[in-house]
């Protein structure tokens, strides 16, 4: 009787140990969510981010320690299973992230199959690597062409072309591959009207210092 009491008793001591792990990631997660929507709205009552159309600027972009996958996608807009994979780990890990999300993409915006796509993370700390995802440190750009493109990604061709267009006109050079930041998305409002992602390109003015710290990685492609 006493073997079959101590034995439901593990049972259920296992079944509650399982639910708060369930609990403490959605817990994460939630936090991660709120934190990043307090960190945009900052950035709007601060005049930080223009929503006018096509409005272009320049900015630095940071190093910082990463979580990276690397995989082929058939289309701009199925990423959902890679960060899904991702995110999970990185849960189960019990690593503390920042909120920085980004898509890099090493294939041509207009490629419409077998897209190359690096999905990068923030993290704080390093962690056991597995066979798809890798600890990194993400290399900095001093200037970045940058956009903002509000509304579902389906529609994002017209705010790729402007900045490029941009790019162009104002005599700089592109010297990285294209980026995507998630300041919006999937993850924090069903309304594709309401996602905001942030186009980077990096560049340098044509005709300036030759600076190869600043070239894509061919190694990492």
């Amino acid at each position: 009787m006493k073997e079959e009491v101590d034995k439901d008793h593990t049972l259920l001591k296992g079944v509650l140990e399982l639910k708060q792990l369930e609990l403490d990631q959605q817990i994460r997660e939630l936090s991660e969510r709120k934190q990043a929507i307090e960190l945009l709205k900052k950035k709007f009552e601060n005049g930080g981010i223009e929503l006018s159309s096509f409005q272009v600027g320049i900015k630095s972009i940071p190093k910082m320690k990463v979580a990276s996958l690397k995989a082929s996608i058939s289309t701009y807009s199925t990423q959902a299973g890679l960060w899904a994979e991702l995110l999970d780990y990185l849960n189960k890990c019990r690593i503390r992230t920042g909120n920085e999300r980004y898509t890099i993409y090493y294939d041509s915006i207009y490629k419409d199959d077998d897209i190359q796509v690096e999905i990068l993370k923030r993290v704080m700390a390093s962690f056991p690597e597995t066979e798809r995802i890798k600890c990194k440190t993400q290399e900095a750009y001093e200037e970045a062409a940058c956009l903002l493109h509000t509304g579902e990604h389906e529609s994002v061709m017209d705010s790729y072309e402007a900045i490029l267009t941009w790019i162009e006109e104002n005599n700089y050079e592109i010297i990285g591959n294209i980026r995507e930041e998630f300041h919006m998305d999937d993850y924090m409002t069903d309304d594709p009207k309401e996602f905001v992602t942030e186009i980077q390109i990096p560049v340098r003015k044509r005709g300036g210092k030759q600076d190869e710290d600043h070239r894509p990685d061919k190694g990492d492609q």
